[in-house]
């Protein structure tokens, strides 16, 4: 038994490498999903940390990946694809609050100009300056290192009525049905 715990700690401290390395999405939930890693967990820098929840959709493909009272807000991959290149955000400001469906930026392509809107209520605390200042972000890693604000939750029971991955991977199926 010994020799699995000690296995075990060994597995986490890959994984937990990989995501310090990569700042990886996958190996960030790996490591959430691996309860027994729960050292290796603490160790993870919060940054990496608020990405590795369950996220939820909306149909006008914004994300949620809320943790703790807080959430990350940004748009899907497959917002990205469509829209193309990203080169220009446009975001709220620290402090600033919406309800849900209200809109809180823009993003602007090569494409088009689309409108982003709140998925769920709160008050901006965090904005992704990276993405101000490196827009690729958003089409490189729109999950991830490319979200856009981090909000506190005014109401998280709102989180309910927005999509889990399976059905929102439903909707974009039926969408190109």
């Amino acid at each position: 038994q010994q020799q699995q715990q000690q296995q075990l700690h060994s597995t986490c401290i890959i994984m937990h490498r990989v995501v310090a390395a990569h700042r990886s999405w996958t190996a960030v939930n790996a490591v959430y999903r691996a309860a027994s890693c729960a050292r290796v967990v603490a160790k993870v820098p919060q940054t990496y940390r608020t990405y590795a929840t369950e996220s939820r959709f909306t149909a006008s493909h914004e994300y949620v990946q809320a943790e703790g009272g807080e959430a990350i807000l940004g748009i899907t991959d497959y917002a990205q694809a469509e829209l193309g290149d990203i080169v220009h955000v446009e975001l709220p400001e620290e402090g600033d609050t919406f309800e849900q469906g209200d809109l809180f930026g823009e993003v602007e392509s090569v494409k088009a100009t689309s409108e982003l809107y709140a998925p769920v209520s709160g008050e901006v605390v965090e904005i992704n300056e990276n993405v101000l200042n490196d827009t690729s972000l958003v089409n490189t890693d729109p999950e991830s290192a490319g979200w856009m604000i981090k909000v506190k939750l005014t109401n998280p029971d709102e989180l309910n009525s927005l999509m889990d991955k399976e059905t929102y991977d439903g909707f974009l199926k039926e969408g190109s049905d």
